[in-house]
C-alpha cells in the first residue's frame, strides 16, 4: 500500500479556460485544450501550449561574488495559443513529425464532430519584459474535416477519442466518438487533401458510443469501450475484425482502457493493456479496480496478470507513461493516485488535491530526448527527463482550472534483502572480532 495525503500537490500553473485535456509534447512541453463551446458565455475555446520550467530567487552578494539563482519550484509558463473558434476542444494526441530535437509535431484535436490538425514548426526563444526566456512551441491549423456524420439517438455529434500510431511504415489516425464508430485514417492522405478526407477503414463497434479508445504503438492493434456494454473490445486495425472481448468484474463497469507494454522477449508477440473499473452502483467505501490483462495475437490468447482495487472514488482519466513503467489515475471526487504497472500496487494517493473533477492526467516523461548534442557532450546514455529528482511526475488538471504536479520520491530505505545480507555479515563478523579483541 503506497502512501496516501491529504495534503494538496504543488500547482504549478492556472489556466481561465477549462481544460479538458492534456498531452505531453516533446519533454517539457505541455499541451492543454479545452473551452466552453458554442455557448456564448464569454469563455474562449483555445489550445494552450505551456512550458514546465523553475522559478528562480536571485541573490546579490556584494564584492566579487557572482549573482547565484536558486531553483525555487516548478511553474509553468506560456509557450503558444491558438484559438479554435467556436469549438472547444475534447481530446486530442500529439506525435512527432521529424527528429525530436526539431520541435515539429502534429496535434490531433477533437472538436464536436470534426477534427483538427495543427502542427508546430519548430522551437522559437521569446523574451518579454517581466518573463524569462521562453522556449516556445506554437501550433498552427493545417486541417479541419469532419469524422462523425451521423446523429445517435440522443441526437449528438461528436468525436471523442483520437488517437496516432504508425502501421507498416504509415502514419495513420484513430477516430471514434458518439456514433459507435471506429474510422482509420491514413494521415498523408488527409494533409494532401484537407476538405475531401475519407477513413481508409470504418466499422461500427456495435456498443454505443465509443467512451474510451486506445491503439498499440504498432498500430496493430485496437482497444475500446462503450457505453452499452460492460465489455472492453480488442480489434485488428487493418481488418477490423474483433480479437477479444473482455469481460468485467461483476458489479463493475470499465471506464478506461490503455495500452502499456509488449513482452520485453521479441519471440512473442504477447501485448499487456490495462482497464480502469469503477463500481456500477458506488455503495459506501467500494473501490474502483484495476486489472492489468495480456492478449497474444499469434497465440489467440487472453489472460489476466494481476489486479487489485485503487481508490474509494469515481476514476474519471488514466494515463500510462511512455515505456510502460507507471500508471495514473485521476477520480472525480479530484483525487490523483500513481500505481506501479508491474504488479498494480498502488504507490502515492494524493486525496481531494483538486476542489474538483480531474478531467486529465499525464505522466511526464522519463527521458529528454530532444538534446542530442548535450547527451554527446556530456557522454550520457541519456539525459533524464524534466523532474529526475523523483522516481516519477504526473501532471493534471481540473474543472477547479489548476495545473498540479505530483511526485513520488526515490525509495530510500534500505530493501530486505540488503538488510538480511547486513545481518548474516554481522552474525558472521562478530565471533571473529570479539575473538580478536580477547587474545589482545
Amino acid at each position: 500500500m503506497g502512501a496516501s495525503s491529504s495534503k494538496k500537490s504543488p500547482v504549478i500553473g492556472s489556466v481561465a479556460t477549462p481544460m479538458y485535456c492534456l498531452n505531453v509534447m516533446g519533454s517539457r512541453h505541455l499541451l492543454l485544450g479545452g473551452g466552453g463551446g458554442q455557448a456564448k458565455t464569454g469563455v474562449k475555446n483555445e489550445i494552450q501550449t505551456m512550458l514546465l520550467g523553475y522559478d528562480t530567487n536571485i541573490s546579490h552578494a556584494s564584492g566579487p561574488a557572482k549573482a547565484a539563482a536558486e531553483p525555487t519550484g516548478p511553474r509553468l509558463r506560456g509557450a503558444g495559443l491558438i484559438d479554435t473558434s467556436s469549438r472547444s476542444t475534447m481530446g486530442m494526441d500529439v506525435i512527432s513529425f521529424g527528429l525530436p530535437e526539431d520541435g515539429r509535431y502534429l496535434i490531433a484535436a477533437s472538436h464536436d464532430q470534426f477534427c483538427g490538425f495543427y502542427e508546430t514548426d519548430g522551437f522559437e526563444v521569446v523574451e518579454s519584459d517581466d518573463e524569462p526566456r521562453t522556449l516556445t512551441l506554437i501550433p498552427r491549423r493545417v486541417a479541419l474535416f469532419e469524422t462523425v456524420l451521423t446523429a445517435n439517438a440522443k441526437n449528438d455529434r461528436f468525436q471523442k477519442r483520437v488517437k496516432f500510431a504508425n502501421l507498416q511504415g504509415k502514419l495513420i489516425l484513430v477516430t471514434s466518438g458518439s456514433d459507435g464508430m471506429i474510422k482509420v485514417w491514413n494521415v498523408e492522405d488527409i494533409l494532401q487533401d484537407t476538405d475531401k478526407s475519407t477513413p481508409s477503414k470504418e466499422w461500427d463497434a456495435g456498443h454505443g458510443q465509443i467512451d474510451d479508445l486506445d491503439v498499440s504503438p504498432d498500430g496493430t492493434t485496437i482497444f475500446s469501450l462503450g457505453d452499452k456494454s460492460k465489455s472492453v473490445f480488442v480489434w485488428d486495425t487493418v481488418s477490423g475484425r474483433q480479437l477479444y472481448e473482455v469481460q468485467s468484474p461483476p458489479g463493475y463497469t470499465p471506464r478506461c482502457v490503455r495500452f502499456t507494454n509488449r513482452a520485453q522477449d521479441n519471440n512473442r508477440d504477447n501485448m499487456f493493456f490495462v482497464v480502469a473499473y469503477n463500481p456500477t452502483v458506488l455503495r459506501g467505501k467500494q473501490e474502483t479496480k484495476l486489472l492489468r490483462w495480456v492478449c497474444s495475437r499469434r497465440q489467440t490468447a487472453l489472460d489476466l496478470v494481476c489486479s487489485t482495487n485503487s481508490i474509494s472514488e469515481r476514476i474519471s482519466k488514466i494515463d500510462v507513461q511512455d515505456g510502460g513503467r507507471w500508471i495514473a489515475i485521476g477520480t472525480m471526487e479530484g483525487s490523483v493516485a500513481v500505481h506501479r504497472t508491474s504488479d498494480l500496487k498502488k504507490m502515492k494517493v494524493n486525496v481531494g488535491t483538486h476542489d474538483n473533477f480531474v478531467t486529465d492526467v499525464k505522466v511526464l516523461p522519463p527521458k529528454t530526448e530532444d538534446f542530442p548534442d548535450l547527451q554527446k557532450t556530456f557522454k550520457m546514455s541519456y539525459i533524464p527527463g524534466p523532474h529526475s529528482e523523483a522516481e516519477v511526475a504526473v501532471v493534471s488538471i481540473s474543472v477547479d482550472n489548476t495545473v498540479q504536479l505530483h511526485t513520488l520520491p526515490f525509495d530510500h530505505t534500505p530493501s530486505l534483502v540488503f538488510v538480511l545480507l547486513l545481518s548474516l555479515l554481522f552474525t558472521i563478523l562478530c565471533p571473529v572480532f570479539f575473538s580478536f579483541f580477547l587474545k589482545l
